[in-house]
C-alpha cells in the first residue's frame, strides 16, 4: 500500500474550487463551502458562477495563520532527538 502523494499547490491554478481547497485542506468540498459562507475561509464569489472560488494565496496564508506555533515542549524533545 502506497501512501498519498503530498499536495503540492504548484499544481493548481491562482483560483481554486471549493473542490481543490478541500483537497489541499483534507476536508469535504460542503466544509469548505460552509466555511466560506460564514467566514471562516477568505474566499469569493463571482457573478455568474455557482459557489465560491479561492485565492490559492488566501488559502495558503489562512493555512499559515491556522497552524498551532510549536511549544517549548515540543522544541525541547525534537532537540533531544537530533543530538
Amino acid at each position: 500500500m502506497t501512501s498519498p502523494s503530498p499536495f503540492d499547490p504548484a499544481d493548481y491554478p491562482a483560483i481554486l474550487k471549493p473542490s481543490e481547497v478541500a483537497a489541499w485542506l483534507r476536508l469535504s468540498p460542503r466544509m469548505i463551502q460552509l466555511m466560506a459562507k460564514d467566514g471562516r475561509l477568505p474566499a469569493m464569489q463571482i457573478p455568474g458562477v455557482r459557489g465560491y472560488r479561492f485565492l490559492k494565496d488566501d488559502i495558503a496564508a489562512f493555512i499559515e495563520h491556522s497552524m498551532p506555533k510549536t511549544s517549548p515542549a515540543v522544541s525541547l524533545v525534537s532537540e533531544s532527538v537530533s543530538a
